[in-house]
């Protein structure tokens, strides 16, 4: 048998492992059974269904036993305590100007990104610099916050100071007493094997709650707050809605039917969701127009763009450096590969096996915050690129390539196509439907298919590409972010 027909039976075997793979994971759709289980409304804390609160620490349980995925629960220990007592006067003197603010805004140091020699909040710097805001900064995952010279930000705090007085309130404030029908969560827990210490969860969120009603009695309640990602504040949110404040979540990443934090499968209100959601595009409404989706009314959904996504297209970049044309004359090809943290020797396993099969193809791996390992005796053909970041690096690359990273998307803003890693068929899962056009997008599952599409595939035009993501980023968001608040909130 010619060695070519037994790589095809390798790849066809491979191909029905992970459709009967898919099919398992989606059978065992966990939260979707729980929700549309009316007994989870006997959960409650202080008269309230809490399920929301627990149900993604739960799902993370499950899915780290599941797939041996890294759980994304912060642990307390001394490295957490040690980031937060480094951190916990990063402008604390802000705080008792909370009266002079219109907007709060709370977000994380790690979603900054180098641009014009200062590292932006990519998402919603251009609200912070437009209106008068302060940006409560969660210092994790980088484990720091940038230098008041490093940033564009101007009202800054960190978000420690507030984590200290939620871990204080929720100890004293949590009454075990009114937590009804705990047995509902602990036989979850017993049937999915995803034990979890939902008792401190509702110590956080009882301390956030009442963090939020003590501030705001003694200063002037902000117009509305912004959440970079509001899944993790749902005590925050309770009490500021009962403050008459509305909740705005930015989007900061990819959301689709797959992701269990927007999708919501019965109805517990709105008290811990919400009340708007600014989106990048016209894509996401589709994911909330679904009539089983109770995460937010698909009329509070409001496509506004991506700020640090527009800084880049609307500046000029001049690509010929020395370094990118060194590059250019010693391969053919150029490929930016998106890191993700919980699958990082699953990618530096991957990215040398390919890197061994052609010396033709360059490999720029971009990590988020840097790697938790430093491979040794990797090769040549990849850089471990730590000067540029993803956005410099789609400007020039040929290539883009990721497991389920945002960056698919965006790249296409930039004509560069995606080959996608479809590892334990993630990528797909995700990005099939969105993404699925072999005019920009390709999904691979080995080595040597990622290397032979790298060289051998021909995409449509980088104009072509570049027209293809208008349907998922709005442009000119500083202009739409100000038509939100002028129409929505202060209107």
């Amino acid at each position: 048998m010619h060695p070519c027909d037994c790589l095809t039976i390798v790849i066809i075997v491979r191909n029905l492992i992970i459709k009967c793979n898919k099919k398992r994971i989606n059978e065992v759709s966990i939260l979707k059974k729980i929700e549309q289980n009316n007994k989870i409304f006997n959960l409650k804390y202080r008269g309230e269904p809490i399920w929301p609160i627990l149900r993604l620490k739960t799902f993370y349980k499950y899915e780290e036993k599941e797939k041996g995925t890294v759980n994304r629960t912060r642990k307390l220990n001394s490295n957490v305590v040690w980031v937060i007592i480094k951190s916990l006067f990063y402008g604390t003197t802000q705080l008792f100007k909370l009266s002079q603010f219109d907007y709060l805004v709370f977000s994380s140091s790690e979603r900054r990104k180098r641009y014009d020699g200062l590292f932006h909040e990519r998402v919603v710097e251009g609200l912070l610099g437009s209106t008068k805001s302060l940006l409560i900064e969660n210092p994790f995952p980088l484990g720091k916050h940038y230098r008041k010279d490093e940033i564009p930000t101007k009202h800054i705090m960190s978000e420690s100071i507030f984590y200290v007085w939620v871990f204080i309130l929720g100890y004293l404030g949590y009454d075990r007493e009114r937590l009804e029908n705990e047995q509902i969560q602990r036989d979850i827990q017993k049937e999915y094997e995803c034990k979890i210490n939902y008792e401190r969860y509702l110590r956080i969120y009882e301390g956030q709650y009442r963090l939020i009603k003590f501030l705001f009695k003694y200063f002037k309640k902000p117009k509305a707050v912004f959440f970079v990602y509001s899944g993790s504040s749902m005590g925050y949110i309770k009490a500021f809605k009962e403050y008459g404040v509305p909740v705005v979540e930015v989007q900061h990443g990819v959301i689709n039917s797959e992701h269990n934090a927007y999708n919501v499968y019965n109805g517990f209100g709105n008290n811990f969701f919400p009340d708007y959601l600014l989106t990048y595009g016209k894509r996401e409404l589709e994911v909330f127009g679904n009539p089983e989706n109770y995460f937010i009314n698909s009329k509070k959904v409001i496509p506004v763009g991506y700020y640090l996504l527009d800084k880049y297209l609307n500046n000029e970049f001049e690509n010929q450096t020395d370094q990118i044309n060194a590059w250019r004359k010693d391969y053919k090809k150029i490929v930016v590969y998106t890191h993700q943290e919980v699958y990082e020797k699953e990618i530096l396993d991957f990215l040398v096996e390919s890197a061994k099969l052609s010396n033709e193809i360059l490999y720029l791996l971009i990590p988020r915050n840097g790697l938790k390992e430093h491979p040794t005796n990797i090769p040549k053909n990849i850089i471990v690129e730590k000067r540029l970041n993803i956005y410099d690096c789609l400007r020039f690359a040929d290539i883009h390539s990721t497991i389920f990273s945002t960056c698919a998307i965006e790249s296409l803003s930039f004509g560069v196509p995606n080959i996608m890693y479809n590892y334990q068929n993630w990528s797909k899962s995700y990005y099939e439907d969105i993404l699925g056009n072999e005019k920009h997008t390709l999904f691979i599952d080995s080595p040597y298919e990622f290397v032979d599409t790298i060289l051998n595939n021909d995409f449509e035009s980088k104009q072509y590409i570049i027209s293809a993501s208008d349907t998922f980023f709005k442009r000119d968001f500083l202009n739409n972010i100000q038509t939100f608040i002028e129409t929505e909130i202060e209107g």
